[in-house]
């Protein structure tokens, strides 16, 4: 069974964000499980830090799915497109799929429709990690961000992006990490990678 695991902190806005968001996936059937970090003076650190205890908590599992509690789960997102999705992702050797995101780079195709291959991305609102980066991914330190340390570390990991996206960030919240809002990115990078790659519009 597919299964979310939540970053999220203490903070009142954080609890405003879990009771929407768990409505939302006990209304779709999705297992799910918070993990409480710590607010730390950068913030983004203790964020890597939650996503490190995710990883190890199920370093037997292929994949983990990893996730925000701003999350917000698109009209193109299906637990069994995304189950797909992994399974195409497995096939292609990927170490990271991404569903969403606020910036991208370099992205191509792979030949599977609505799966494109990025070199770097920021936004973990929905990211399926795969066994074969979770040692590099534990070890690396976490003064950086987390899909920073994707995005850049050495030897590079293979990355993919759903398109149509399947996640994008609430846009009527900050970010804890930011303390401002430039959530609607997300819709712009979505539209911005469908028009280089399909010359197409995104509804």
């Amino acid at each position: 069974m597919m299964k979310l695991n939540i970053a999220t902190t203490p903070l009142a806005l954080s609890l405003e964000r879990q009771e929407v968001l768990t409505k939302k996936l006990k209304e779709m059937d999705i297992a799910y499980q918070f993990y409480e970090g710590s607010i730390t003076a950068l913030h983004y650190d203790g964020l890597y830090e939650t996503a490190k205890r995710v990883i190890e908590d199920n370093k037997d599992s292929g994949y983990v799915i990893f996730a925000e509690d701003d999350l917000v789960l698109t009209d193109d997102f299906s637990v069994e497109k995304l189950e797909d999705f992994i399974r195409e992702a497995e096939g292609l050797r990927m170490d990271v799929l991404a569903t969403g995101c606020s910036t991208s780079y370099e992205e191509k195709f792979t030949g599977v429709t609505g799966l494109i291959e990025i070199a770097g991305f920021r936004g973990t609102q929905l990211v399926v990690v795969f066994q074969s980066c979770y040692e590099c991914l534990l070890a690396a330190p976490s003064y950086n961000h987390f899909e920073d340390t994707i995005s850049k570390i050495q030897p590079k990991l293979k990355i993919g992006l759903t398109l149509p996206f399947f996640s994008k960030q609430r846009e009527d919240v900050v970010s804890i990490i930011t303390g401002a809002n430039h959530n609607h990115l997300f819709t712009v990078n979505e539209q911005a990678i469908s028009n280089r790659l399909l010359g197409a519009v995104v509804v």
